[in-house]
């Protein structure tokens, strides 16, 4: 072949169809020369046409080795991100895909989420997701309708839907041969694709769609949200009998190895059960709504237009998180009076830690969503009448007792290891600690709370190596090692949120909660906007219908709202107002006492530097650690005590004072050993610099 632009115009034929899947054969080999000579075939026909085509119909085919499969997606994906707006060479105003091809390819995308391989399907998603960036809504105006409706006319109550491994490809009561997962996931990178758009037409018509998106939405993930709860309260009463088999089965074990391993036996029994699938459905809603909630709407807060798409979901977001703590608080609340050292007590326990392994992830999820929100759209959260709730709900997530303060802190290690045990379980179901993790291509930021990137697979998600077929393929051969093991399982989705509940211990969930709700309360201080708002917003924006918050088991519907003329007085009525439930000096003595210690060492420390030079440090190392505070609960509780002391010097100083001479008394001679040094906490040594 002397020059491949000779054979542009011929097109791929019928009998080039074997020798293509031979190619993609021969390309994960390990016989170099067979491997080298496959690639080089694969690219000689990167710029023909009907190239795409006959990559769709190998990545459908249910008659290939799922390794070729898998790799005609890899291509696939790559040459509609390589080619899909290009123009012939020689040709710039001819496009280097005809329009009859492209129209094929687009008719062809309810085959594409009909595969049954859960790693082809998340590539095939992220194909359909790069045309409708460039297609969506003019040349292919059916595709989100097609979507929305099988994301949300489904039904959820199916454990094993078709398409995702086990069972047929097609679930009988839908008319679409799109399972929900997949319709959901692909939904999720087609909003994500959308919202990755900067010009000005590109973001209105990407509120537009929001606008569209929203409701459904919300209603499903209504209607999702109690199904999980209900779950959620048959687990904890379930987990009782866990704890009876755990205590009867090892006489000699410790206590509190028992209640340990009956939370890790009730967590792996939940994600066994119908409630798993039902996880991963709301998992995928819940990212949808994220996005759409913080991205779609964004400078429009401050127009004076209320947000009625954001303003009615708040309230639904609330009541599930608000449902979730009373179920915490209740098991808190029944570890404090059944005491220590007794039946009564282990059960108790092994019910906290089971909710906390459980109940706790989903709430954290849903404060991720909350703080982005309360940062995107600061003024409709307060003129909806949602933000004081939602503070007064962090506030007590804060104050409540938990297993850190109960004297199980020293069974978290255990828990961890006791749910550690369950690692096949995990790897069946997705995990981070099989091979099938990466293979689910959905272990971003909305599953896993240490994590704000919303990164997929490093070698299914590349979007630049079109164009080097050999390092595209030589990555291929590592990953489809495991791939025939990977057919079989029974979810595509939320594999890190899977990972907290197996894996996560009870204390790690526990700072996670701490971490979010800190994180919205130093959103709420640190606000500009709330500073100068406007009086009141307009009422002229349309309300869109919402389901009831009431919908949530012990949930009452939210008050209808009254904006204050002031929001900068009614966040002070909210800290200050002697007639309520004090906040402020409870809230300060928790994050010093509770989540601030400071060691031993690091008073030595700040003893030697004096006060001014261990600040300094310390506050580098805060400013380099700024972006993994939600790894740091130490370093979230510094953050909103500092926006509280800036905040209301007047009000704390009197409680600072107090703190300040216990801390001096404390730490009056390092050289007795420090007495009590160990017990305060790490803003005391840096308030006495």
């Amino acid at each position: 072949m002397s020059n491949i632009n000779d054979f542009i115009d011929v097109p791929v034929q019928a009998n080039e169809y074997a020798l293509l899947v031979s190619a993609l054969d021969n390309a994960l080999t390990t016989a170099s020369h067979q491997q080298k000579q496959a690639e080089l075939y694969i690219q000689s026909l990167d710029l023909r046409p009907n190239f795409i085509s006959a990559l769709v119909e190998i990545a459908c085919s249910t008659e290939v080795q799922p390794t070729t499969q898998y790799l005609a997606a890899v291509h696939l994906k790559n040459t509609v991100v390589g080619n899909w707006k290009r123009r012939r060479p020689g040709a710039p105003t001819v496009e280097l895909i005809s329009a009859a091809e492209k129209s094929h390819v687009r008719d062809s995308f309810q085959r594409l989420l009909a595969v049954s391989n859960r790693q082809v399907l998340v590539l095939n998603c992220l194909t359909i997701a790069k045309i409708a960036r460039s297609d969506v809504p003019d040349l292919w105006p059916a595709l989100i309708p097609f979507l929305l409706d099988a994301a949300c006319r489904t039904s959820i109550s199916d454990p094993n839907p078709g398409g995702i491994g086990g069972g047929s490809s097609v679930d009988p009561r839908s008319t679409s041969p799109v399972p929900m997962l997949a319709a959901l996931l692909c939904l999720h990178y087609v909003v994500k694709e959308m919202g990755s758009k900067r010009l000005a037409a590109d973001k209105a018509v990407f509120t537009k769609l929001a606008s569209v998106l929203i409701p459904p939405l919300a209603s499903r993930w209504t209607e999702t949200t109690g199904q999980l709860l209900v779950f959620l309260k048959e687990l904890l009463h379930s987990s009782l009998h866990f704890h009876s088999l755990g205590s009867s089965s090892s006489s000699s074990s410790s206590s509190s190895s028992s209640s340990s391993s009956a939370a890790a036996a009730a967590a792996a029994a939940f994600l066994a059960s119908p409630a798993g699938y039902v996880i991963d459905v709301w998992a995928l809603q819940t990212k949808l709504l994220r996005r759409l909630l913080a991205q779609a709407f964004a400078g429009m807060d401050k127009t004076g237009a209320p947000l009625a798409e954001v303003a009615q979901s708040l309230p639904l977001l609330s009541s599930a998180v608000e449902t979730i703590a009373h179920e915490l608080a209740t098991a808190a609340a029944d570890v404090e009076r059944a005491g220590s050292q007794s039946a009564e007590s282990l059960a108790a326990e092994t019910r906290q830690l089971t909710c906390l392994a459980v109940g706790a992830p989903l709430a954290i999820q849903i404060l991720k969503t909350l703080r982005l929100v309360v940062d995107a759209h600061p003024l409709t959260c307060f003129y909806s009448g949602a933000l004081v709730p939602l503070m007064t709900l962090c506030c007590q997530l804060i104050l409540q007792k938990g297993a850190f303060d109960h004297g199980t802190q020293s069974r978290v290690n255990q828990s961890s290891m006791a749910l550690s045990s369950y690692g096949d379980l995990e790897d069946e179901y997705g995990g981070q600690g099989g091979s099938s993790a990466n293979a689910s291509g959905i272990s971003h930021s909305f599953y896993n709370t240490t994590n704000n990137n919303n990164n997929t697979n490093t070698n299914t998600n590349n979007t630049n190596n079109t164009n080097t077929p050999n390092n595209n393929n030589n990555n291929n051969n590592n990953n489809n090692n495991n791939n025939n093991n990977n057919n079989n399982n029974n979810t595509v989705a939320s594999s890190s949120l899977r990972t907290l509940v197996t894996r996560a211990a009870a204390g790690s969930n526990e700072d996670s909660l701490f971490c979010h709700s800190s994180a919205i309360l130093t959103s709420v201080l640190q606000c500009s906007i709330y500073r100068k708002a406007p009086s009141s917003l307009s009422s002229s924006h349309s309300q869109p219908s919402f389901p009831s918050s009431s919908s949530f088991p012990g949930t009452s519907p939210s008050p209808s709202p009254s904006p204050s003329p002031s929001i900068a007085s009614a966040l002070e009525g909210f800290w200050c107002d002697p007639s309520s439930t004090p906040r402020l000096d409870p809230l300060v003595r928790a994050l010093i006492f509770r989540r601030l210690p400071l060691a031993s060492p690091a008073l030595r420390q700040w003893l030697v530097l004096g006060g001014a030079e261990f600040h300094l440090r310390h506050s580098l190392q805060q400013q380099a650690q700024l972006d993994s505070f939600q790894k740091l609960p130490h370093l979230a509780a510094e953050l909103l005590l500092v926006s509280l002391l800036r905040a209301y010097p007047q009000r704390l100083g009197p409680s600072m004072a107090s703190l300040l001479q216990h801390a001096v008394l404390a730490c009056r001679d390092p050289r007795t050993g420090m007495r009590g040094g160990g017990g305060m906490g790490m803003g005391m040594g840096m308030g006495m610099g």
